[in-house]
């Protein structure tokens, strides 16, 4: 398992909150990331890291309609 970080973010890109969390790859974690952001929607988008390694950044557009821009498998 992998360990992610999601930063959730304002409306002005500021980080305002962070959840850690283990998953199998990084689809499931963009899954994961997706849900969590659902689940709290004070926040306007969030950013997606494994350690270093930045995988994804997505801001709702109106209300909770998340950008497609989904991490591909095997990416």
């Amino acid at each position: 398992m992998k360990f992610y970080r999601c930063y959730f973010l304002s409306a002005s890109n500021a980080i305002k909150d962070v959840a850690e969390f283990h998953c199998r790859d990084d689809v499931e974690a963009l899954g994961h990331a997706r849900d969590l952001l659902k689940s709290q929607p004070i926040y306007q988008g969030f950013e997606l890291w494994e350690g270093s390694r930045h995988l994804h950044r997505e801001f709702t557009d109106s209300g909770n309609d998340l950008n497609d821009n989904a991490i591909k498998p095997g990416k």
